[in-house]
């Protein structure tokens, strides 16, 4: 037996979900609807079905029962898996299939369907879907570390393409070919094996899996709290990768969703490496999105939450001033090398200040704000002529909560994030 959910918002954004997986719009939907049901489009019987199935996937309606085996069959799914939200699945077909072995969960099932003398877990079905896209849609997460035991699912290392998909999750069984909406375009543009960004999708839905099953080893194997575009960006140039276009909501949302020990997880400071051997610190690229639906949830946490970005901010901001200091000093000696301190003629104390002031302007060349991802980068030569600098995010929220103690914490995380910008603007 399954429960109905009985939060219409919840059971309308899985259903949009449903539909826009499948169709480009819901309006594409309708159309298929109409013409199954009444074998036409009539125009204006569209538009009222439109405008009923958006108010459906808002929560502000429900599906009728005498509509509901329509959808079951254009979406592919069972009435029990649009009732409940998701949360309860049924297979739909009574042959066994990629989709009901990925369903169940019993070992022996998948032990005699992997078994098999012809490999046919190794084929896609006629929805172009294997037993490991379907087993991450169930979230059957018993499936998938079982997939990884076997040496079906393995963490590899995609270093050597250095174009923001440097690891990822592979598997023996081929990746199909790109449909509608269905991964990254980011692919696209930059010429990276399709392969390689499937690899990256595995790997992220799965770490969505391990946080629901709290599987803390498993994170750590799959690097869970960074993004490998990361692993691209210099103190020379932070604007190789868009992180944003990697983005995965689903993760974000199970993130801020999580226990305690989840959210402590993600809310620490890492190290990564640079091409170039430099070490610098980081924290989860996505943070400003997991405070809103925090702050939007009234989790009690997001105040421990915002002191750690504040105080990540914070040492940003400390360690730049430093190093703008420590190159503004260089330029200006560079300038007034001439002079002794104690020149004090006016003429020659003028120099010096104008001296300053161009030390200030040139030192801030080296600085780099990217404000649609919080990436920061600033690079200078020193005295020796080694060349130093620094590479971070720093975090920045722009809802604002009605609790006064968390709008103060976020004024003033954003209060330093203002202070960097200030920083690097040239007079």
């Amino acid at each position: 037996m399954f429960k109905v959910e009985d939060n219409k918002k919840k059971t309308g954004k899985y259903l949009k979900k449903l539909i826009l997986d499948k169709y480009k719009s819901q309006r594409q939907f309708c159309k298929a609807f109409l013409e199954m049901r009444d074998g036409k489009v009539d125009e204006a019987l569209l538009e009222k079905f439109t405008t009923k199935i958006s108010a459906i996937t808002r929560g502000e309606g429900t599906v009728q029962t005498y509509d509901l085996p329509i959808f079951c069959e254009l979406l592919d799914v069972s009435c029990e898996q649009i009732l409940s939200a998701g949360k309860c699945y049924k297979p739909v077909k009574s042959h066994i299939t990629n989709y009901e072995v990925a369903f169940s969960k019993d070992k022996k099932v998948w032990e005699s369907y992997m078994n098999r003398e012809d490999k046919l877990f190794l084929n896609y079905d006629e929805y172009g879907k294997s037993v490991v896209d379907y087993a991450l849609e169930f979230h059957n997460y018993d499936f998938i570390k079982y997939l990884m035991k076997t040496g079906h699912l393995n963490f590899v290392d995609n270093s050597k393409w250095e174009r923001g998909f440097n690891f990822g999750l592979s598997t023996d069984i081929k990746r199909r070919e790109i449909g509608y909406n269905d991964i990254w375009p980011i692919a696209h543009r930059l010429g990276v094996p399709e392969s390689l960004v499937y690899e990256e999708r595995l790997r992220t839905k799965a770490i969505t899996l391990a946080i629901e099953n709290h599987d803390y080893e498993c994170l750590e194997e799959l690097n869970a709290r960074v993004n490998p575009a990361i692993y691209n960006l210099t103190i020379f140039d932070n604007r190789g990768e868009r992180l944003e276009e990697q983005r995965d909501d689903e993760l974000i949302e199970t993130i801020a969703n999580a226990d305690e020990k989840i959210i402590e997880y993600y809310t620490e400071e890492f190290v990564i490496e640079d091409i170039h051997k430099r070490e610098h610190t980081f924290m989860f690229p996505y943070l400003n999105r997991v405070v809103a639906i925090m702050i939007k949830n009234k989790n009690p946490m997001v105040g421990s939450v915002l002191d750690k970005a504040i105080k990540h901010n914070r040492d940003a901001l400390e360690q730049l001033k430093q190093q703008l200091d420590e190159y503004t000093d260089i330029l200006y000696r560079e300038r007034t090398i001439m002079f002794n301190d104690k020149d004090d003629d006016e003429l020659i104390k003028e120099y010096k200040e104008q001296c300053h002031r161009e030390a200030e302007y040139w030192a801030k060349q080296g600085l780099y704000y990217k404000e649609d991802d919080g990436m920061l980068s600033y690079h200078y030569s020193t005295d020796k002529g080694k060349i130093e600098g620094m590479l971070t995010n720093i975090i920045s929220v722009g809802c604002k909560p009605k609790d006064t103690e968390i709008a103060e914490k976020i004024n003033e995380l954003n209060g330093l994030v203002k202070n960097i910008i200030e920083l690097g603007k040239h007079e």
